[in-house]
């Protein structure tokens, strides 16, 4: 997966709204990705040394996981 704003890989992404941006794509219900309920990130973006990873959805995000 690829930011298009920087073109560059997800997890070596360079832009200060990364995170609001992915929120912002999984709300819409869409979007489904892997994401750690720990940090609550993108797997990409997750630096957990022990993630617990489940499914995005836009009820997930309402309730602020």
């Amino acid at each position: 997966m690829w930011c298009e704003a920087c073109k560059n890989e997800l997890v070596e992404c360079v832009c200060s709204d990364k995170d609001e941006r992915i929120k912002s794509i999984m709300a819409t219900g869409n979007f489904f990705f892997r994401m750690c309920t720990i940090c609550g990130k993108h797997y990409a973006r997750c630096k957990c040394e022990n993630p617990i990873w489940i499914g995005s959805t836009k009820e997930r995000e309402d309730e602020n996981v």
